[in-house]
């Protein structure tokens, strides 16, 4: 994604924002330290649902099994989900009786997961992460990640916007009416918008 400097802000009933974090966005987190601070420490994860419900994590495209022993890096992509269907959602479950089947695939740090955390513990900073949600995680935390501000892709944000018909929009911190906000959003169709959505309980 190009960045760009429009800063875009909703306030709606549409829980259909939601499906933006289905797509991915960009996060601010906790960086260069094992997965489970990143989750807890630096996007706001409850520990018991790092625990429980984040049953399919993929980082960098790569199904995670420990996540002590798993670095998250300035820029990474990072995809997490409850249970996946079907025979290979249960392969990529972590901790899964059937991780053998999909081992050429499985996240390993390079070191070894002790080096890895020695390493990690020396500098975590803050940077920025590819986030996306599935399923009951998109369910339960998608409304505070979008209320915290995110980055998303310019095309991505008119999508939703465009069919947001009752939500009240501010553009560079001025209210807009969202015809115009559609319009800026159309000048910039391959940058990024730094988005915060405020959805209001129904």
């Amino acid at each position: 994604m190009t960045k760009n400097d429009l800063c875009l802000r909703v306030r709606t009933r549409s829980g259909l924002w939601r499906l933006l974090l289905q797509e991915g966005v960009c996060v601010p987190s906790r960086v260069e330290c094992m997965l489970r601070t990143a989750l807890e420490q630096g996007m706001g994860f409850p520990r018991e649902d790092v625990e429980t419900r984040m049953e399919a994590i993929f980082l960098d495209g790569r199904p995670v099994d420990d996540i002590d022993a798993a670095r998250l890096h300035d820029g990474a992509r990072l995809s997490l989900a409850t249970a996946l269907p079907g025979a290979a959602g249960i392969a990529m479950r972590r901790n899964s009786p059937y991780a053998a089947l999909r081992s050429a695939i499985t996240h390993h740090e390079q070191g070894g997961g002790t080096e890895a955390r020695n390493a990690s513990a020396d500098a975590p900073r803050q940077g920025r992460v590819h986030l996306r949600l599935f399923n009951l995680v998109m369910r339960d935390h998608a409304a505070r990640l979008l209320a915290a501000g995110v980055e998303a892709p310019a095309g991505g944000v008119a999508r939703y916007l465009a069919g947001d018909e009752a939500g009240e929009v501010w553009l560079d911190d001025a209210r807009c009416e969202r015809e115009a906000a559609l319009r800026r959003l159309a000048e910039h169709p391959d940058g990024s918008v730094r988005l915060v959505v405020e959805i209001a309980e129904a």
